[in-house]
């Protein structure tokens, strides 16, 4: 089943199927973390049609494993008395690692789900503070935006004759990038704010949208039984 093709699907049906997925991993044990973790994740990225215009699930992945290295760097490596690792450090780790990688095919699953219309459209009938709007759209699409902005960096420096082959270099090239990447991402943050201000969207009023959503049955359906499996599996573990 595709969810993204159901038209009938609020935003608050993928928002609580996502949360209600973290929630369980984050009490489960370890083992059972692990595999509802590659679950989720397999769902996000095969099951969950990604949009056209967007497409994140190569970035997620990277940034995934590298943060399972540094955990393993932090948590599992020790240096006393030579290199060697620390199975409880490594358990650690994998604790770690997999919560995070709940949130990624949470976050994944949202991306490839979620129209930035429908989105705003639930937010503001909510009546959300368009500060914490921007917030959630700055948050859930930062690994894209990061990405591309990191691509196009790579390009201006490949350009300006900068080697990309080997190891060395692309750990090189990733050091480089750091700072305009961070800079670039403070730039536009400021812009995306002036751009608010100017348009009005922080003086006081009912704000409102044409982009018209519903809440089906069929959404009721999907987020009552998502909430009632995972009550009763956070009651049967704890």
């Amino acid at each position: 089943m595709n969810f993204a093709d159901k038209k009938p699907c609020h935003p608050c049906t993928h928002l609580i199927i996502a949360a209600c997925f973290t929630a369980l991993v984050f009490m489960l044990l370890w083992p059972y973390q692990a595999i509802a973790s590659l679950i989720g994740c397999f769902v996000a990225w095969l099951i969950a049609k990604p949009i056209p215009t967007r497409d994140p699930g190569r970035s997620f992945l990277r940034i995934w494993l590298t943060a399972g290295i540094f955990l393993i760097l932090i948590h599992a490596v020790q240096f006393a008395e030579g290199i060697r690792l620390s199975f409880e450090g490594v358990l650690v780790a994998g604790k770690s690692f997999f919560r995070i990688g709940a949130l990624m095919a949470s976050c994944l699953w949202l991306i490839r789900t979620l129209e930035n219309d429908d989105l705003y459209a639930f937010l503001i009938d909510l009546r959300v503070p368009i500060p914490v709007i921007y917030v959630i759209f700055q948050s859930i699409f930062m690994i894209p935006r990061f990405n591309q902005r990191a691509s196009d960096i790579l390009i201006a420096q490949q350009a300006r004759g900068f080697v990309l082959k080997g190891f060395r270099h692309r750990i090189k090239a990733l050091l480089l990038i750091i700072a305009p990447l961070f800079a670039t991402t403070l730039y536009e943050l400021e812009e995306s704010a002036a751009s608010l201000s100017a348009r009005g969207l922080l003086t006081s009023g009912k704000k409102t949208h044409l982009h018209y959503i519903s809440f089906s049955f069929y959404d009721g359906m999907i987020v009552s039984v998502s909430i009632l499996i995972t009550t009763l599996l956070i009651v049967i573990i704890g």
